[in-house]
């Protein structure tokens, strides 16, 4: 596999860590084994190389400064936490919305440095049809529990989990133009939460017109994942 782990060995030993800490912690205790179950898939190869593959992509095209983040459905923080540990990208703040509770708490868990540092990492729980992509205005959490009401514009959106949107066109269609955005998605149809896969890079261009700086398909052993990056037209 072609891979993207940093080579900094101090980098690779902080995941190992960030990944045993959240085995031990006590969130949702009802629910460790769907934890562990998810962190096996969250470091499967196709979701490292998919984060890889992203990341070499806007290398490759120079698109470092990606300012605000906002990141849909970014699960566990595996993107976030690579983007905020290189050095090539300038990036203020990146904020990850999802609806599974035990996402949030772990996803701040392994980005817990960003986080510490004005919340250069930030985690929510929100549906990501509930946002308004010109300035969203949400609450989320503190450290002690308390509500902080925020209003945040995003410049970049990235969505790597395509394929778990149930209502896509609805969500699309709450991006503004011009909105710098980056997609995945797959046509691996056998999971029964991929409810919105697409066959090829043709149908996932159609279902998200952009005007395009990048385009590809990645083969992985059991699919293919299909990436796009650009403009909202």
């Amino acid at each position: 596999m072609a891979s993207y782990f940093p080579d900094n060995k101090d980098t690779i030993i902080e995941i190992i860590e960030g990944l045993r800490r959240i085995l031990k912690a006590s969130y949702f205790p009802d629910n460790k084994d769907t934890i562990i179950d998810n962190l096996v898939r969250f470091i499967s190869s196709g979701q490292l190389e998919s984060k890889a593959w992203l990341i070499r992509a806007l290398k490759e095209k120079k698109i470092l400064n990606l300012g605000t983040v906002f990141i849909c459905a970014g699960w566990y923080g595996l993107l976030p936490y690579f983007l905020l540990n290189d050095k090539d990208f300038s990036i203020k703040q990146i904020f990850n919305f999802e609806i599974d509770a035990l996402s949030v708490p772990i996803s701040e868990d392994l980005n817990r440095a960003s986080v510490k540092k004005n919340w250069r990492f930030k985690a929510t729980l929100k549906d990501i049809l509930d946002l308004d992509y010109q300035t969203a205005r949400f609450d989320t959490l503190k450290a002690n529990g308390e509500p902080q009401s925020l209003a945040i514009s995003p410049d970049t959106i990235i969505n790597t989990a395509c394929e778990h949107i149930q209502d896509f066109n609805k969500w699309w269609g709450l991006l503004p133009a011009k909105k710098q955005i980056i997609l995945q998605s797959n046509n691996f149809f056998e999971l029964k939460d991929h409810i919105n896969c697409v066959r090829n890079l043709q149908e996932f261009k159609k279902q998200a017109p952009l005007e395009l700086i990048y385009e590809g398909t990645l083969h992985l052993e059991k699919y293919k994942r299909f990436m796009l990056i650009g403009f909202k037209k």
